[in-house]
């Protein structure tokens, strides 16, 4: 069945519905949902929030299934879904938190509900953003802004129809509504999900996905277990056909051994600014190193180095923040803060972060992350963080790295290694210490590395 366009949420909703209506949408281990029963919930909460005046709707449940029946409902009512913690104006915000739904959940009713949607340039949802531009704020998203992501997505990937997925990444962050929600509800896919404290290998043997959208810290852990078991089946439930992951570096080694039990991973980049894909890789079309080719919904140049982007899927601005909104959002160009470039086929390359660059005393400048490959290659380096520091008030910039690497016996061959390496990246005498780390490194919900959290260490 191909894919059919839609121009608002609620035609979405009104397509998925007709196109796969007994189909089930969500499971657990002892219930499941259909997207006829869905379909049906969404308009009778509808109904319920539509009494309301707020128009802000402050959505604060964990239950996949009540989360997306609210945001759904806010969708096609007008109102705005926020999923951040930006403060609002009380008598604007309804919070909708289990007890509410529960009281206000009428799945007996009969709605008689108008559906329509939010309009262009008014946010149908405020959702917090990853950091990547500074610190999180509250993102402003406009149903023309996620439509056209998904469309681009859907088509230019593209997504197959009736996938099994597995709910991991929360719904408050972008990538988790878009990957493990959205794109399942427009192509009849099943969203699986566990309400019990049990470990994710055992889940995936329960539901047996064939797609996962993921952060690499997760892809790391899967290929980490086949690595160990050899057994393709325990480690991804026996049906695992593709993983999408994005929001930080994954290594090529971790991708192979994942291709040689027929597990293709497909990177993507983009920021929840950008609603958030920006490029993504396509079958037939990878390139080592590259976070593949730029979505046509997306304007993309390179200025100073930075990666600046325009286009339909660029936020309206930040919540109550035009300060911030203007730091970043210049003549409708989004300025994201990552360094990068673009080869002559279109294919997309990041080299680091323009917060992250190291400025030495000489003029001399180090990205980081460049450094961080190529330790991370050295026997027994499992990662590494390199923070440029000043010390004693001193104008002096020294580098501190930090290391992660199970194998103890060998951290002073590995320290020598890296003392080697740098040498060849900054200059002489700017490498001030090495601390191996007794554990992995503290990463965000996305599986960034925190670097700040390294910063004053």
């Amino acid at each position: 069945m191909s894919y059919i366009a839609f121009a608002s949420f609620a035609e979405m909703l009104e397509n998925s519905v007709s196109r796969y209506n007994d189909r089930i949408l969500f499971e657990t281990y002892d219930r499941k949902w259909d997207y006829r029963t869905f379909y049906h919930d969404v308009l009778c909460f509808a109904e319920a929030v539509s009494a309301f005046t707020h128009q802000y709707l402050k959505i604060s449940i964990e239950h996949p299934y009540h989360f997306s029946v609210v945001c759904f409902a806010a969708f096609i009512t007008g109102k705005t879904a926020v999923l951040s913690e930006v403060k609002h104006a009380e008598e604007d915000v309804l919070c909708i938190d289990d007890a509410f739904f529960s009281k206000h959940f009428a799945p007996e009713a009969v709605p008689s509900l108008h559906l329509k949607g939010s309009g262009e340039d008014h946010p149908c949802v405020i959702i917090q953003s990853s950091g990547t531009t500074s610190v999180s704020k509250g993102v402003m998203l406009s149903q023309k802004n996620l439509i056209t992501e998904l469309h681009m997505l859907i088509q230019y990937k593209p997504f197959p129809e009736h996938e099994v997925y597995y709910h991991i990444l929360p719904y408050t962050h972008l990538f988790g509504l878009l990957g493990e929600f959205l794109i399942p509800f427009c192509t009849g896919g099943k969203i699986c999900f566990a309400d019990q404290n049990i470990n994710l290998f055992h889940n995936f043997s329960v539901f047996k996905p064939t797609y996962l959208c993921i952060p690499p810290a997760i892809v790391d852990s899967i290929a980490k277990v086949l690595q160990a078991t050899r057994n393709y089946e325990f480690a991804t439930g026996g049906k695992l056909k593709a993983i999408i992951s994005g929001g930080a570096f994954l290594h090529e080694k971790t991708r192979n051994i994942l291709l040689s039990y027929g597990v293709q991973v497909y990177i993507a980049y983009g920021l929840t600014e950008c609603s958030p894909v920006i490029s993504i890789e396509r079958d037939g079309s990878t390139l080592c190193g590259s976070v593949g080719q730029i979505l046509p919904c997306c304007n993309v140049k390179i200025e100073d180095g930075e990666i600046v982007v325009s286009g339909n899927t660029v936020m309206l601005g930040y919540w109550n923040d035009p300060a911030a909104t203007e730091a970043v959002l210049k003549a409708g160009w989004l300025h994201t803060g990552d360094m990068g470039y673009i080869d002559d086929n279109g294919y997309l390359f990041l080299t680091g972060r323009i917060s992250n660059l190291i400025v030495f005393e000489n003029g001399e400048k180090l990205i980081p992350e460049s450094l961080e490959e190529e330790i991370d290659r050295l026997p027994d380096v499992t990662e590494s963080l390199v923070i440029g520091q000043t010390k004693n008030n001193d104008a002096k910039v020294v580098l501190h790295i930090f290391v992660y690497s199970p194998q103890s016996g060998s951290h002073d061959t590995i320290a020598a290694a890296i003392k080697t390496v740098t040498g060849q990246y900054a200059p002489a005498g700017s490498l001030h210490g090495i601390t191996f780390l007794s554990g992995p490194f503290k990463r965000n919900a996305l599986g960034k590395i925190d670097r700040n959290h390294y910063r004053n260490q």
